[in-house]
């Protein structure tokens, strides 16, 4: 049963690395198509996608630096509950709990305002280089050929 759930898994993060440059591609020409975009980032993405996906990995340790405070503490906080539901003289103080759960937010935040912004500029040099020797750029709509519905046919 196991072996039949990989089946939709793995053409899903396959799919996913596929049509990763498709926002870049709307964000340099929003006049693209949807469509359209999705098919230069599978044209970008050929020949990249295990390069991606060994980029995700490198990057895996920072988010799990990110939270391993808060689920140290939610499995310590877990065993504390269960713990004073057992036994009545020990209680388990809410403003500690608050303050712990506080602080494991803001570790979360502090690591990843310096991970999300080195990630996304590591991920947009990928899209530089595949764009150029992949040989596909995204051009603007009309200098590629497709009629965009312009002022010439409303007539």
């Amino acid at each position: 049963m196991y072996l039949w759930s990989l089946l939709l898994i793995v053409p899903g993060i396959i799919a996913a690395y596929r049509y990763q440059f498709a926002y870049y591609n709307l964000c340099e020409n929003p006049e693209l198509g949807c469509m359209d975009a999705l098919e230069l980032s599978k044209k970008q993405t050929m020949g990249y996608k295990g390069q991606l996906f060994t980029l995700d990995l490198s990057y895996l340790g920072w988010g799990l630096l990110a939270t391993l405070p808060m689920s140290v503490w939610g499995g310590y906080f877990t065993a504390a509950q269960s713990s004073y539901l057992l036994n009545s003289a020990a209680p388990v103080s809410t403003g500690v709990s608050l303050g712990l759960d506080l602080l494991c937010g803001l570790w979360a935040v502090v690591i990843q305002i310096f991970y999300l912004p080195t990630y996304q500029c590591t991920q947009l040099g990928y899209y530089e280089t595949a764009k150029r020797t992949s040989g596909v750029s995204p051009l603007p709509v009309n200098q590629r050929g497709i009629e965009d519905g312009g002022s010439d046919n409303l007539f």
